[in-house]
């Protein structure tokens, strides 16, 4: 396909870019509230969902947009079921965005619906749940990282701790597309499990590698899943630690979550 100017230096060069461009104005507006009925209530617009099923949902870094219009518990329910088919037992963690719960409920049933058991690992920092994931088939974490409180996102993790490859990501995309979910009988859904043991292991692990250190650590924990782990790791550390927006709120009050 030739390319076409837009302004400048500005080209579109395929039919994947133009429908990236159109869903980027379709999310501004749903966020500005130009197709808003209500205060908190976005009405739906049939080509916001035309253009969200044509372009991948995975980016640079995981699945990741706006909460409860981009990522919607519809996709994080058929998400599970494909990692439960696909791969087995899977971890499930978040940080504390306001629609994470929300999200990991519907991925947790996903999983269960696909026979599969689900491990809850509860608020965990991404490092955690990535080093969890090592236990199991495979790793999900909900969250946004640095983006602000209305985005969500889920990203997947190997037992080996990394990241899920392209070809994983572009397997959960073909079958979202094909919209083909097997379902076991009654007697053979999953079940769920809690590891709420996980920070503990994790801060264990990094003392087992590192040495102490007489440190004033001044640590800025923006209110997200890291307030769970890093002040208390420094502290056991043998740090004075000085902590602020040290406690996870999904609202992020203290500053915006952007490092």
């Amino acid at each position: 396909m030739a390319s076409s100017t837009l302004t400048g230096s500005m080209t579109i060069r395929s039919l994947r870019d133009e429908v990236q461009l159109a869903r980027v104005c379709i999310r501004a507006s749903l966020y500005n509230g130009c197709f808003r009925e209500a205060p908190g209530h976005a009405r739906r617009v049939s080509n916001a969902s035309v253009v969200c099923r044509l372009v991948p949902r995975f980016g640079s870094s995981g699945i990741r947009g706006l909460g409860n219009v981009d990522v919607t518990p519809d996709l994080a329910l058929h998400v599970g079921m494909i990692l439960g088919e696909a791969y087995g037992g899977t971890i499930v963690g978040h940080d504390p965005r306001v629609t994470g719960p929300m999200l990991v409920e519907a991925l947790t049933a996903g999983l269960l619906s696909s026979g599969a058991p689900a491990v809850e690992a509860g608020l965990v920092s991404t490092p955690t749940l990535a080093r969890g994931a090592r236990e199991f088939a495979c790793g999900a974490v909900v969250t946004a990282s640095h983006n602000p409180a209305p985005y969500n996102g889920i990203k997947l993790w190997n037992p080996d701790g990394m990241a899920f490859d392209e070809d994983q990501q572009r397997e959960i995309e073909e079958t979202l597309d094909r919209g083909n979910f097997p379902m076991p009988s009654w007697d053979h859904v999953g079940s769920v499990m809690s590891r709420p043991d996980l920070v503990e292991q994790h801060v264990e692990s990094i003392l087992n590698e590192v040495g102490t250190a007489k440190l004033r650590v001044v640590v800025d924990c923006a209110c997200g899943a890291t307030a769970t782990i890093t002040p208390f790791l420094l502290r056991q550390m043998g740090c004075d630690v000085i902590a602020i927006n040290a406690q996870a709120d999904g609202h992020f009050p203290g500053r915006d979550p952007e490092p």
